[in-house]
């Protein structure tokens, strides 16, 4: 099977060849077989380039001249899987500019080391298959992504633990008209919140908690109630059925928008594997950019969006072509992963330190239980955590499962959110507590479940004098049913329509809490009774989906590679033998000159290839006073379609594009450039540019 594979990767790379015009079919030609005679045959001379390459000793010197940057855009290429151009420049965007990676990708084609194939109606990039094997131990993963050597803090300024969520459920349950009607915190409430959490007077605090408040309200953990948010208590405990790891990167997730809930899953577990991947050195920047474009690449399905606030990838994008190149969404894509990443990086799951990004010290325990057999530090029980002072305060020890704490949170507020969070018992707490349905008994219940000690006289007193006060005035919303005194006992006895009833207000008077008409109506009918009511509502309320486990083991296997390149001075040392070659044979000036190019490009690993012959002059640049010279290299372009490089002085950035036309006119003309890679057109004066160059054009390319 390898085998087949291996011929058939053989023959894709002969028939690229095949496909080239003549101009670039020879020129590729001239630089490892020199001067072609008539009469010829393409598939002779194919053979005759692929014995060249199946030499030991030109394989070895294709080997010992790579250098570092060859070695990172090789293994980009061996491990991106058939890149773009658009990928590779999104993955390279703060190593090399756009006409940079453009010349190395060039150079790196003419060297043989790659070739560009179309696949989906895209051309891509893939590695030589003849030469692959010999290369293949130089390229790594580790080689994209260095590890730092991290030596700061892994601390934060806050800690999202269970018991910080326990206090945010129980500021959000207790307290009333926080928020504007648009969902956002008033004043009030911000000053609320500030108050409880001290994290929100430093530096990003307010960020943060309005990072975990989207993420909460995303999740439907918070969901509207007029202008209020209220904690959706199903929700809250499939939340907190979730380990610590899990819990924190789906609130990451949900922090950046609101996802559908096969969206959602994506986006957590793009979090999950994205950080359990950074090594306990951390990456810089750059370097956790390039590992999320991995991460996407190596998930089980491409992490692409839908429409939502973050743009589709794969839609409505016209693509573009560059030398051939049709650009796809890689660009799009990109834009999304850093968008992720960002907020990894603000919500302080990764901290950074002199450049250098890795897990915080919390998130990094949280992964390692998650990954732990063992299952240290798990949270404990409740009993005994809980501290009820004769003020009515209360002292919560942290360690405690949060779905040991929610019911706790529904009858104590949060004051303080500290090293050991303050509470405090209230009348307005405990009517809260009323509200949901429980009673003083269950109230004392839950209390003496988490306390160390007997529950005080003063608060089993003050309970029931709470829930006396409660009861003496009620208001009810529901659905009141009135039934004849023969029916009464069909109503008192059912089955069905005991779980919805709230009161019996009179005789033969009943307070039900259904949702609507519809589901009122079909509850009487199958209680027996012989109801026909008007639906006049379609409304439905849907159980919230459960949250999906994330898999572990999806991070990237770093490992160095097998071989390094050579030191630079041994290169150096190589081309300086190919150089000493060449003046021994005492060649024409221009032969000499275009022989040194290649050399200089590296494309010389054997002196047989130092022929005379085999040079074919060009002119690619002029600059300076040299109009006349400027302008003959943009008609060659236009002619060839190939891209040029402007710069205008030492100082000013290198503008890249593809030549449109040229306007001339007396003293100057005016140039047309398609500006890569953001396709905008510029127009630029010829005799102001300093210096005009063609970007040499590619020999593998899309004829």
């Amino acid at each position: 099977m390898e085998q087949t594979e291996h011929a058939q990767a053989v023959l894709a790379w002969r028939e690229s060849l095949v496909t080239l015009n003549d101009t670039h079919f020879f020129e590729l030609l001239r630089m490892y077989l020199g001067e072609i005679k008539t009469p010829y045959n393409k598939q002779k001379l194919i053979e005759e380039l692929s014995a060249f390459l199946r030499k030991d000793e030109n394989v070895s010197m294709i080997v010992r001249l790579l250098s570092p940057n060859d070695i990172l855009i090789l293994s980009a290429i061996k491990i991106l899987n058939l890149p773009t151009q658009e990928k590779l420049s999104q993955f390279f965007s703060t190593d090399f500019s756009f006409a940079e990676l453009y010349e190395r990708l060039l150079n790196l084609e003419e060297r043989l080391l790659i070739y560009r194939k179309t696949e989906n109606k895209q051309i891509r990039f893939v590695l030589n298959p003849l030469l692959e094997p010999k290369i293949e131990p130089l390229l790594s993963v580790s080689v994209l992504m260095p590890s730092g050597s991290f030596s700061g803090t892994r601390n934060t300024i806050f800690e999202p633990s269970s018991i910080f969520f326990a206090s945010i459920f129980s500021i959000f349950f207790h307290y009333k008209d926080l928020c504007k009607s648009d969902g956002t915190l008033k004043k009030k409430g911000e000053n609320l919140i500030a108050s409880v959490f001290p994290f929100m007077e430093q530096a990003d605090g307010k960020e943060i908690f309005q990072l975990v408040f989207d993420g909460l309200k995303n999740l439907q953990l918070l969901v509207q109630q007029g202008a209020d948010y209220a904690p959706n208590m199903e929700r809250w405990k499939q939340f907190a059925a979730l380990d610590d790891a899990v819990r924190l990167c789906y609130l990451c997730a949900a922090s950046c928008s609101h996802f559908s809930n096969e969206m959602l899953l994506k986006h957590a577990q793009f979090v999950f594997s994205l950080c359990s991947s950074v090594p306990d050195g951390g990456f810089s920047y750059p370097v956790l950019m390039r590992l999320a474009l991995l991460q996407s690449e190596k998930a089980p399905e491409p992490f692409t969006l839908k429409k939502g606030r973050l743009a589709s990838l794969l839609e409505d994008i016209k693509p573009a072509k560059i030398d051939g190149i049709e650009a796809g969404n890689d660009s799009q894509l990109s834009i999304e992963l850093s968008t992720v990443v960002k907020q990894i990086i603000k919500m302080k799951l990764l901290v950074e330190s002199d450049g250098v990004f890795v897990r915080a010290e919390f998130f990094d325990k949280a992964l390692q239980n998650h990954n732990s057999d063992i299952k240290a530090d798990l949270p404990e029980m409740l009993k005994g955590r809980l501290s009820l002072n004769p003020d009515f305060s209360a002292a919560l020890i942290p360690g405690a499962a949060l779905s040991e704490m929610l019911p706790l949170m529904q009858i104590l507020c949060i004051t303080r959110f500290d090293t050991v969070p303050v509470f405090e018992i209230s009348k307005q707490s405990c009517s809260s507590a009323f509200d949901c349905g429980m009673s003083t008994a269950e109230i004392k219940k839950i209390l003496q479940a988490a306390s160390a000690y007997e529950i005080s006289q003063s608060i089993d007193f003050s309970l029931e004098e709470w829930e006396h006060a409660y009861n003496s005035v009620t208001l009810y919303k529901g659905y009141v049913l009135k039934v004849d005194k023969e029916k009464r006992a069909v109503i008192e006895s059912s089955s069905v329509l005991k779980p919805y009833l709230l009161a019996t207000l009179a005789d033969g008077v009943y307070l039900f809490d259904f949702i609507d008409d519809e589901q009122a109506g079909e509850l009487l009918k199958k209680s027996g009774l012989e109801y026909i009511g008007a639906v006049k509502t379609s409304k439905t309320v849907r159980r919230p989906l459960p949250f999906s486990a994330l898999r572990s083991g999806e991070n990237l296997l770093i490992k160095e590679p097998e071989r390094e390149a050579l030191p630079k001075n041994e290169r150096d040392n190589l081309l300086s033998s190919f150089y000493a070659e060449l003046e021994n044979k005492h060649l024409p000036e221009e032969q000499a000159d275009g022989l040194r190019s290649r050399i200089r490009r590296k494309i010389i690993v054997n002196a047989n290839q130092l022929r005379g012959e085999s040079v074919r002059f060009e002119r690619i640049e002029a600059g300076g006073m040299d109009f006349l010279g400027k302008v003959h290299v943009i008609d060659h372009a236009i002619s060839t379609g190939s891209m040029i490089e402007i710069s205008f002085d030492e100082e000013s950035e290198r503008i890249v594009g593809t030549p449109i036309g040229i306007e001339k006119s007396e003293g100057d003309a005016l140039l047309k450039l398609c500006v890569e890679p953001d396709k905008k057109v510029r127009v630029v004066s010829v005799s102001r540019a300093g210096f005009i160059k063609r970007i040499r054009g590619a020999i593998f390319k899309e004829i």
